[in-house]
């Protein structure tokens, strides 16, 4: 089973930066990311129903679940589709991997959560294996046509 899993996340990750980058040149991107969140939420509400699990959130946490899903989801894959007209999907791809990154960065100044030396290591290395990626690539781009 591990392995079908390892295989079906690959294919399905590696499939929709793909997808994602045609769908960024067949219409307006914030239409296109409406209609993924809604699948999304979709699929999610049907899953969490089929299993009979509860989904409640406290009224007074409600407005910040929205905050996060517009800025950390909505917002960022706008952005990704807007990017991925400039540069390969597949970069696009990794720029927004690096997230998790950036969330613990945020998770960091705003809520205190701790930060340790393993974990900035990783923050790190991840960004910098980005940059040692993506910088011929965005170079080109900054550089513009020659």
């Amino acid at each position: 089973m591990s392995a079908f899993l390892f295989v079906a996340m690959a294919v399905l990750w590696g499939s929709s930066a793909i997808v994602t980058g045609h769908q960024a040149i067949s219409g307006a991107p914030e239409v296109s990311v409406g209609y993924r969140m809604a699948l999304v939420s979709l699929v999610m509400f049907g899953w969490s129903i089929a299993r009979g699990e509860k989904i409640g959130l406290r009224p007074i946490d409600q407005p910040w679940v929205v905050v996060q899903g517009v800025l950390f989801f909505g917002l960022a894959f706008i952005t990704f589709y807007h990017s991925t007209t400039l540069i390969t999907s597949g970069i696009s791809a990794l720029v927004l991997s690096t997230s998790s990154l950036f969330a613990a960065v945020v998770g960091w100044l705003f809520l205190s959560a701790p930060v340790t030396m393993r974990m900035l290591f990783g923050i790190m290395s991840g960004i910098a294996g980005l940059a040692v990626i993506a910088m011929p690539q965005l170079l080109a781009v900054s550089s513009g046509p020659q």
